[in-house]
């Protein structure tokens, strides 16, 4: 199982089935940053997608930054969550 911790997702355009591609069980992605910008321009898709993908994967929204919605694992616990939100998130 591979662990990787934060994930930055931007690509262009094809956000939605470069996603749905991934294979959720088999990797250990913790807090990923997915740039919304460029969202539906070409292919379809809302930001309600997006948000339902990443629910239905066990992810839940936690903060937006920028063009950026930061989503994590539902099972992280609070005292993680400060952390991350500290570590990666908090605007400097």
């Amino acid at each position: 199982m591979w662990v990787l911790n934060p994930v930055h997702a931007a690509a262009n355009h094809a956000l939605l089935p470069v996603l749905r591609s991934i294979p959720w069980a088999k990797v250990n992605i913790k807090v990923l940053l997915i740039e919304i910008i460029q969202m539906g321009k070409i292919f379809d898709g809302k930001i309600q997608d997006l948000d339902n993908l990443m629910d239905e994967n066990g992810y839940k929204f936690f903060s937006k930054i920028h063009f950026n919605h930061v989503y994590i694992k539902k099972e992280l616990k609070p005292r993680f969550r400060n952390i991350v939100f500290n570590k990666f998130l908090e605007p400097k």
